[in-house]
């Protein structure tokens, strides 16, 4: 949701001028620099001004609250044998393990690793 979130954001400052190259963390590190540089200009209005500042606002709350659930993950994973497990399997993380003992109680009961992903 969040790269949804910055993806917008960029289309509306290309609407004004400002290119900013793809990429979440790129955008989130050059924006106010690019804004400010803008602003200056006079190319961008005081109202999306307004409204990129509100944007940026929501992002950083919506990366707080990931940062929050990674955390709740980590911790659960810690606690769980079988998700410590998983995680072993290259690529897969917190995230995966945890989708996968919740939805696959008992992999036993899978012959082999083509069954259980059949």
């Amino acid at each position: 949701m969040h790269i949804m979130q910055t993806n917008a954001l960029r289309g509306i400052l290309y609407e004004f001028g400002i290119a900013l190259a793809e990429g979440h963390q790129i955008l989130l590190q050059r924006i106010q620099t690019e804004v400010a540089k803008s602003q200056e200009n006079g190319c961008l209005p005081d109202l999306v001004l307004l409204s990129v500042q509100e944007q940026l606002k929501r992002i950083d709350a919506m990366q707080d609250d990931i940062d929050q659930l990674d955390k709740r993950l980590a911790l659960l994973v810690k606690k769980d044998q079988q998700m410590k497990t998983l995680q072993a399997i290259p690529g897969i993380g917190p995230l995966t393990a945890t989708a996968l003992v919740a939805t696959a109680t008992d992999l036993a009961t899978f012959e082999s690793g083509r069954q259980f992903a059949a």
